[in-house]
């Protein structure tokens, strides 16, 4: 477990492209733990694995921890917000959390927009 006086980095919405690579970098640089919350359980762990893999070169040793829940569920996602808190001590969060749909280049509704910000999941009963 990390210590909490090392700086851990919390990224909500973990996935492949400019999270995990943001993650990748500050892990590299100075964080020692990397808290990682994403809702794809698989893909999260090839998320730890590629930042990981990243620091082999850095000779940096960090810790990352995964949990999987779809932030759209309160009740399960603050569980994992209180089990993330004893993991180091949060100095960042990144909130990389979206909706993903599909749409045409530079036709997509303002409307769908401002829901993406406002990270409303469709949650299936």
């Amino acid at each position: 477990m990390t210590t909490n006086s090392s700086p851990t980095l919390v990224l909500v919405g973990s996935g492949p492209g400019i999270g995990v690579a943001t993650a990748s970098l500050f892990a590299a640089r100075k964080f020692n733990g990397v808290a990682l919350i994403a809702r794809d359980s698989k893909r999260i762990l090839e998320d730890r694995q590629t930042i990981l893999d990243s620091l082999k070169a850095t000779g940096r040793s960090v810790e990352v921890k995964t949990w999987s829940v779809d932030i759209a569920n309160t009740k399960e996602y603050e569980k994992v917000l209180d089990d993330v808190k004893s993991f180091g001590s949060i100095s960042s969060v990144i909130f990389n959390a979206a909706r993903v749909a599909p749409s045409k280049m530079l036709e997509f509704p303002e409307e769908e927009i401002v829901q993406d910000f406002l990270v409303r999941f469709h949650h299936d009963p």
